[in-house]
């Protein structure tokens, strides 16, 4: 992963506030919504929204790009065990 792990690690913590019975719930109305190309991106992206830490986020696009964030959501949320 490309994010810096002290970074990676602030990110997951945030992730890790999460109300879980909230994210199921939001993950059901997308489903029928049916919103989506990739149901696990779209839900961990959504996750990162709900986080409100995007002025944070906003500043690591210094060496970020879209791609290197995707990926460590997609991990933190794995590790995490934030089901969808």
């Amino acid at each position: 992963m490309k994010i810096k792990p002290e970074h990676y690690q602030f990110l997951k913590n945030e992730l890790g506030k999460l109300d879980r019975q909230a994210i199921i719930e939001h993950g059901k109305q997308v489903k029928i919504e049916n919103k989506y190309h990739d149901y696990n991106i779209r839900m961990a992206w959504d996750c990162l929204w709900a986080c409100h830490i995007s002025d944070i986020i906003r500043e690591w696009y210094t060496y970020l790009n879209d791609e290197h964030l995707q990926t460590a959501l997609l991990k933190a949320c794995k590790e995490l065990n934030i089901e969808f």
